[in-house]
């Protein structure tokens, strides 16, 4: 539901230019499964400090991410109604940037999110 949400209110009402009809429904379904992954990450167990729940998040950031480039990167050719062979060419032209996306996410996951995760956990008074 978070992530639903803030993908309609950060895509839907962006000043740079907002997204519309199913470009912005990919991308809120995209989010929301980031939301889910999120939730099974936590599910994993353990202390925060422990390598396979660091792993987990990690890997759930990145599957995410995957997911979100997949769903949205696909969407614009089922809109414009590309013929299958144009959809895969869109596809493979988008390869770059979803490698970049997933390296900067997987980046940003490894030593960001997991070091801050403790300090969450401990002002939201759960157990690390």
């Amino acid at each position: 539901l978070t992530g639903a949400l803030t993908e309609t209110l950060f895509a839907g009402f962006h000043p740079m230019g907002s997204s519309f009809g199913v470009l912005l429904i990919s991308q809120v379904v995209g989010m929301s499964a980031a939301g889910l992954l999120g939730s099974a990450a936590s599910a994993v167990g353990g202390a925060v400090n422990n390598l396979r729940y660091r792993l987990s998040v990690v890997g759930m950031g990145i599957l995410a991410t995957l997911f979100f480039d997949l769903v949205t990167n696909l969407m614009y050719p089922i809109a414009a109604k590309f013929s299958l062979t144009q959809t895969v060419v869109s596809l493979g032209m988008a390869v770059p940037f979803a490698v970049t996306h997933l390296v900067s996410n997987a980046l940003v996951f490894s030593l960001l999110v997991v070091p801050i995760l403790p300090k969450l956990k401990k002002a939201m008074g759960a157990s690390s």
